[in-house]
């Protein structure tokens, strides 16, 4: 059994428990780094403060969401303003599921139908959900989805360069940039190759705060996902984890993986050159 934060298969490598970063709320009196760091500085280089009720509304989530899930375990609940996330941890490869609810219309969207449908169908409710959204078409990531799509009629969406490999068919093809909605929440899509030919995540731009990507096994604390020792596969989902997720979203950006614990793209920063150098 792989320990917290780690999935076989997925990850490149494993790391220890100790080297697992856990999200933290980001020290607002400390420089940022990212593409957004600058608009929030004045003339003199000074990080502007957050508005007081986005600094509040940040807090309260983190001190009350840890994204620390386990099989068989409760779900952990990440209320914000527009959107509620709700994560569950599911099968024998310890997948992480997403439901996305929409405060404003109640509509539901699932990321991942990965395993135990009668848990993910538990998380649902009765409201049921408009679609589901497979990351990537490793047989982990689709167990329940035939079960999860017969009890609710939800839409299909995956990756256009996956869908061939799932086998419950894909009613809506995803692109690079697509918006995925669920009621007024919109999401767009990434498509990251490496860990699969048509992997995607997803970015929730909450207008309220910060960024929020779903990243399925493209990207975890510690690495990217497994590129299965080869080397052109880890140049090409690097080279896409950068130039779609850390160049364009900010350090205090949430990360919401397909296994394991979560994240923040400000504790991942960092080690980027490290992933580089080890090629994995």
């Amino acid at each position: 059994m792989p320990p917290a934060g780690v999935a076989i298969g997925c990850r490149g490598g494993v790391l220890p428990p100790s080297s697992v970063v856990r999200p933290r709320a980001p020290d607002p009196a400390q420089p940022r780094t990212g593409p957004r760091s600058a608009a929030r500085r004045g003339a003199a280089g000074f990080l502007r403060p957050a508005p007081p009720d986005r600094l509040w509304r940040y807090r309260l989530a983190v001190m009350t969401y840890s994204g620390r899930v386990t099989v068989g375990g409760p779900a952990d609940v990440h209320e914000l303003k527009d959107l509620m996330i709700t994560k569950v941890a599911v099968g024998p490869m310890e997948n992480n599921a997403y439901l996305l609810r929409c405060r404003a219309t109640d509509e539901q969207l699932l990321i991942d139908a990965a395993n135990d449908a009668g848990t993910l169908l538990g998380t649902i409710g009765h409201d049921g959900i408009a679609s589901v959204v497979t990351t990537h078409r490793h047989g982990d990531h689709w167990q329940a989805l035939a079960e999860v799509v017969a009890a609710t009629g939800a839409r299909t969406h995956a990756g256009r360069e996956d869908a061939e490999g799932i086998p419950v068919p894909t009613d809506v093809l995803v692109d690079d940039g697509d918006t995925v909605r669920v009621g007024q929440v919109e999401l767009t899509a990434r498509h990251l190759v490496g860990h699969t030919p048509g992997s995607i995540a997803l970015v929730y731009d909450d207008p309220h705060g910060h960024p929020h990507v779903f990243t399925g096994d493209c990207l975890f604390p510690g690495g990217v996902g497994n590129t299965f020792k080869d080397p052109e596969a880890f140049a090409r989902l690097i080279q896409d984890v950068e130039t779609k997720i850390f160049d364009v979203l900010p350090d205090e950006t949430w990360v919401y993986p397909g296994h394991g614990n979560d994240t923040t793209l400000g504790a991942e920063r960092p080690r980027l050159p490290e992933w580089h150098a080890r090629g994995w």
